[in-house]
């Protein structure tokens, strides 16, 4: 059984941690036509404050599909900086997903507070 550790070999698995800004841009490279760059979907600013507040490729995508959507509809070309920050400030996931990492519910919130649960029915669910 000693033998086993000896034989073990670690594969650092960053995932897309080092290269989040490359990953963005290939992804809307891959997404869009061959004729449009990244950065004429996103300001470069844009692209650098999404990989600065996404930590997985998971939430790269959604942070992606929440600024492209409201960008599209205020047809913003390229998508700015502020409306990427103004888009992610609103996002209440973040805090909620802290929230419940932590242990806290509807029912513990009530409980701390010393309110009623009907008080938090627009606490969402996860």
């Amino acid at each position: 059984m000693a033998e086993i550790g000896n034989r073990t070999k670690i594969f650092p698995f960053d995932g897309v941690a080092d290269s989040r800004r490359e990953f963005i841009e290939w992804l809307l490279d891959q997404c869009s036509d061959e004729k449009t760059s990244p950065e004429d979907i996103l300001q470069p600013e844009a692209i650098e404050l999404i990989a600065e507040r996404s930590t997985t490729a998971l939430r790269i995508h959604e942070h992606l599909a929440k600024v492209l959507e409201p960008g599209h509809a205020t047809a913003e070309r390229p998508i700015s900086a502020a409306l990427v920050e103004s888009v992610l400030t609103n996002d209440h996931s973040a805090w909620v997903v802290s929230i419940t990492r932590h242990g806290y519910d509807v029912r513990s919130l009530s409980d701390f507070m010393m309110s009623r649960r009907y008080n938090y029915q627009s606490f969402p669910e996860y």
